[in-house]
């Protein structure tokens, strides 16, 4: 700090420890990446986890090139934003010559020249008591798109969903799957109601199908009810879709299909779907997201 103190941290109770923020210009990186290295080649990790580590921390330490003094003599921070990315650069590369990849946590700081070198990233630990006291009116889809999704850098991210904070992993889920991400478990119980949505996606083998959001107009399905979205994969003349709602009042969600459709698949006990011609009928749960697996004549 501008004071000469040290900045953020975190203490544990038990056992007893304790960690602040760390600037990447003071020599600390090269003593980061030895550890992961020993860490990697005697234990045999297949990758690591960082939490913060991507995100460029305020510093005014004059002894390694940080902050600055004004005209009347007051200390400022600066962000050691170049030296982070060399040192992450190197982390990346070092992790993945030794064949492990990068999980990154970091929150409200999507930032490209650092986060292109993981591998993924979780983010929004920081919004959690807000999604529980007002679930889309502090975040909504077009703010969801913009931090959330990972595409715009070209990363694969997950949406941590706090259950304890008071957010359920249904509602997370409704919220993240219709953007193509996935929320991130939080009890074993959650990872049991994501686990037959997990293996829809990989039978689809949705990583590999063209993808036709929700807000692009012309794709092969169009939803016709207010307050729900729905977006769709497209692979070899099949098609799954995902579709929220999220109006409480509404128990039916109408789509209309480009031709007659013909429901192979649904995740059970997400939805109960009615299909007559081009059109499909949901009967679904606000907040509880629906995967429907079909075909068009």
């Amino acid at each position: 700090t501008p004071r000469g103190g040290l900045v953020g941290g975190w203490q544990r109770q038990n056992p007893c420890q304790r960690d602040y923020m760390v600037c990447y210009a003071g020599g600390y990186a090269e003593k980061m990446r030895e550890r992961v290295k020993f860490a990697m080649e005697h234990y045999h990790l297949d990758g690591i986890y960082t939490d913060g580590t991507y995100e460029p921390w305020e510093c005014a330490n004059a002894h390694h090139g940080c902050g600055y003094t004004d005209e009347n003599g007051v200390r400022h921070t600066t962000f050691p934003v170049f030296a982070l990315r060399r040192h992450v650069r190197a982390l990346y590369e070092q992790v993945h010559e030794l064949g492990g990849f990068i999980d990154t946590h970091q929150s409200s700081c999507l930032l490209a020249p650092t986060l292109g070198y993981a591998d993924f990233f979780y983010n929004g630990e920081s919004i959690q008591k807000k999604l529980a006291e007002d679930f889309l009116g502090f975040l909504n889809l077009a703010a969801f798109r913009t931090e959330y999704m990972g595409k715009n850098i070209g990363l694969h991210p997950q949406m941590l969903v706090y259950v304890g904070a008071g957010i359920s992993m249904e509602k997370g889920a409704s919220l993240s799957l219709i953007h193509d991400v996935l929320p991130r478990p939080w009890k074993l119980e959650d990872a049991e109601y994501l686990s037959p949505i997990w293996k829809a996606l990989d039978d689809f083998d949705a990583s590999n199908a063209q993808w036709h959001p929700y807000w692009i107009e012309g794709g092969p399905v169009t939803c016709e009810t207010e307050n729900a979205f729905c977006s769709v994969y497209e692979k070899d003349g099949e098609y799954l879709a995902v579709v929220s709602l999220f109006d409480e009042q509404v128990r039916e969600v109408i789509l209309r299909c480009g031709s007659d459709v013909q429901v192979l698949d649904n995740v059970p006990g997400h939805a109960v779907v009615h299909a007559e011609g081009n059109l499909m009928t949901l009967c679904m749960d606000a907040f509880r997201p629906a995967l429907i697996r079909f075909t068009m004549k």
